[in-house]
Protein backbone atom coordinates (compact mmCIF):
# COMPACT_ATOMS: atom_id res chain seq x y z
CA UNK A 1 0.00 0.00 0.00
CA UNK A 2 1.04 3.66 -1.14
CA UNK A 3 1.64 6.45 1.26
CA UNK A 4 -1.59 7.90 -0.57
CA UNK A 5 -3.48 4.99 -0.63
CA UNK A 6 -2.56 4.40 3.39
CA UNK A 7 -3.28 8.38 3.78
CA UNK A 8 -7.06 7.45 1.85
CA UNK A 9 -7.58 4.40 4.20
CA UNK A 10 -7.55 6.30 7.48
CA UNK A 11 -8.88 9.42 6.01
CA UNK A 12 -12.06 7.39 5.08
CA UNK A 13 -12.15 5.23 8.60
CA UNK A 14 -12.36 8.46 10.23
CA UNK A 15 -14.84 10.44 8.47
CA UNK A 16 -16.78 6.75 8.95
CA UNK A 17 -16.51 7.28 12.97
CA UNK A 18 -17.47 10.97 12.43
CA UNK A 19 -20.93 9.88 10.88
CA UNK A 20 -21.30 6.90 13.49
CA UNK A 21 -20.91 9.63 16.16
CA UNK A 22 -23.75 11.74 13.91
CA UNK A 23 -25.82 8.57 14.24
CA UNK A 24 -25.25 7.83 18.29
CA UNK A 25 -26.25 12.04 18.80
CA UNK A 26 -28.97 11.22 17.02
CA UNK A 27 -29.62 7.90 18.67
CA UNK A 28 -30.02 9.85 22.29
CA UNK A 29 -33.75 10.05 21.72
CA UNK A 30 -34.07 7.16 19.79
CA UNK A 31 -35.34 3.31 20.76
CA UNK A 32 -33.09 0.94 23.05
CA UNK A 33 -32.05 -0.87 19.84
CA UNK A 34 -30.81 2.40 17.80
CA UNK A 35 -28.79 3.46 20.77
CA UNK A 36 -27.17 0.32 21.04
CA UNK A 37 -26.78 -0.34 17.67
CA UNK A 38 -25.20 3.41 17.26
CA UNK A 39 -22.78 2.69 19.81
CA UNK A 40 -21.18 -0.17 18.79
CA UNK A 41 -21.19 1.43 14.80
CA UNK A 42 -19.39 3.69 16.26
CA UNK A 43 -16.92 1.30 17.98
CA UNK A 44 -16.30 -0.44 14.85
CA UNK A 45 -15.75 2.66 13.09
CA UNK A 46 -12.94 3.56 15.31
CA UNK A 47 -11.77 -0.01 14.83
CA UNK A 48 -11.38 0.65 11.16
CA UNK A 49 -9.28 3.70 12.31
CA UNK A 50 -6.79 1.89 13.85
CA UNK A 51 -6.88 -1.67 12.85
CA UNK A 52 -4.19 -2.75 10.53
CA UNK A 53 -5.30 -5.94 8.56
CA UNK A 54 -7.60 -8.27 11.01
CA UNK A 55 -6.78 -6.67 14.48
CA UNK A 56 -9.94 -5.05 16.38
CA UNK A 57 -8.58 -3.78 19.55
CA UNK A 58 -11.81 -2.63 20.42
CA UNK A 59 -13.36 -6.13 20.36
CA UNK A 60 -14.25 -6.54 24.24
CA UNK A 61 -16.18 -3.04 24.28
CA UNK A 62 -17.93 -4.35 21.21
CA UNK A 63 -19.15 -7.40 22.30
CA UNK A 64 -20.04 -5.95 26.21
CA UNK A 65 -22.44 -3.72 24.19
CA UNK A 66 -23.44 -6.57 21.74
CA UNK A 67 -24.91 -8.00 25.03
CA UNK A 68 -26.79 -5.19 26.41
CA UNK A 69 -30.29 -6.42 26.80
CA UNK A 70 -32.86 -3.62 25.82
CA UNK A 71 -35.85 -5.29 27.67
CA UNK A 72 -33.47 -5.12 30.70
CA UNK A 73 -32.48 -1.49 30.57
CA UNK A 74 -33.75 2.02 31.67
CA UNK A 75 -34.64 3.66 28.46
CA UNK A 76 -33.29 7.43 30.48
CA UNK A 77 -30.19 5.45 30.82
CA UNK A 78 -29.89 4.28 27.53
CA UNK A 79 -30.16 8.34 26.30
CA UNK A 80 -27.62 9.16 28.70
CA UNK A 81 -24.82 6.49 27.65
CA UNK A 82 -25.64 7.55 24.32
CA UNK A 83 -25.12 11.20 25.18
CA UNK A 84 -21.95 10.00 27.04
CA UNK A 85 -20.33 8.16 23.79
CA UNK A 86 -21.40 11.48 21.35
CA UNK A 87 -19.45 13.27 23.72
CA UNK A 88 -17.03 11.72 24.05
CA UNK A 89 -16.95 10.73 20.18
CA UNK A 90 -17.17 14.84 19.66
CA UNK A 91 -14.07 15.10 21.89
CA UNK A 92 -11.84 12.65 19.64
CA UNK A 93 -12.87 14.42 16.78
CA UNK A 94 -12.39 17.39 18.01
CA UNK A 95 -8.24 16.17 18.58
CA UNK A 96 -8.14 14.44 15.44
CA UNK A 97 -8.85 17.36 13.74
CA UNK A 98 -6.07 19.28 15.54
CA UNK A 99 -3.66 16.78 14.67
CA UNK A 100 -4.96 17.19 10.79
CA UNK A 101 -4.69 20.49 10.76
CA UNK A 102 -1.07 20.37 12.02
CA UNK A 103 -0.85 17.98 8.76
CA UNK A 104 -0.13 14.97 10.91
CA UNK A 105 -2.18 11.97 9.40
CA UNK A 106 -0.61 9.51 11.89
CA UNK A 107 -3.62 8.33 14.07
CA UNK A 108 -0.99 6.39 16.51
CA UNK A 109 -0.54 10.27 17.84
CA UNK A 110 -4.10 10.02 18.98
CA UNK A 111 -4.19 6.58 20.33
CA UNK A 112 -4.64 7.73 23.71
CA UNK A 113 -7.21 9.77 22.74
CA UNK A 114 -9.05 6.84 21.35
CA UNK A 115 -8.81 4.72 23.86
CA UNK A 116 -10.23 7.51 26.27
CA UNK A 117 -13.27 7.15 24.02
CA UNK A 118 -13.15 3.33 24.06
CA UNK A 119 -13.21 3.89 28.20
CA UNK A 120 -16.07 6.21 28.14
CA UNK A 121 -17.90 3.79 26.08
CA UNK A 122 -17.36 1.19 28.63
CA UNK A 123 -17.92 3.92 31.45
CA UNK A 124 -21.18 4.98 29.68
CA UNK A 125 -22.33 0.76 29.44
CA UNK A 126 -21.31 0.62 32.95
CA UNK A 127 -23.78 3.18 33.80
CA UNK A 128 -27.29 1.76 32.36
CA UNK A 129 -29.99 0.59 34.96
CA UNK A 130 -32.03 -1.71 34.90
CA UNK A 131 -35.36 -1.15 33.23
CA UNK A 132 -38.35 -0.63 35.89
CA UNK A 133 -41.34 -2.89 35.94
CA UNK A 134 -44.97 -1.56 35.57
CA UNK A 135 -45.85 -4.89 37.00
CA UNK A 136 -46.75 -5.34 40.67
Amino acid sequence: MTQGEHWERVLDAWHAFERQVQNVHAATSADGDEVIRAVIDAITALNMVVSTGWVSPFTEEFNAWNQVLVADTSLDSLHAAATTVAVAGDRLLGQWHHEIDRANADSHDLTPAQNQFVTACGHARGQLAPATSSKP
